[in-house]
């Protein structure tokens, strides 16, 4: 399948709310646990601290943004379309510190 056919194919779900919910597990830390959601077709990175409300820390809105967190957490999702985009269009850690350093 075609990249640009299969992101508009799973841009389609992220709208739509059909992958809302939570990505993977929580990351348990020392004063709070990290979780990645979806909520409203809206990818988010958020905290959770004791007798706190939650803490949004990241929001992916733009288009590349919903893009990037399916590539990097979509291997975690219940959804073939979007298990098949991150295993195919991934980028590799080591690939991620390169681009970064370079720029």
């Amino acid at each position: 399948m075609e990249k640009e056919k299969l992101e508009r194919i799973i841009l389609e779900k992220l709208n739509e709310g059909m992958l809302d919910g939570q990505v993977g597990g929580d990351f348990p830390a020392l004063k709070a646990t990290y979780r990645r959601i979806i909520r409203n077709g809206i990818p988010q990175h958020i905290s959770i601290r004791p007798n706190e409300p939650e803490v949004v820390d990241k929001k992916y809105e733009t288009t590349e943004e919903k893009l990037e967190f399916l590539c990097s957490a979509g291997w975690m999702m219940d959804d073939p379309d979007v298990n098949l985009y991150s295993r195919l269009y991934k980028i590799p850690l080591h690939k991620r510190k390169e681009t970064h350093e370079s720029s």
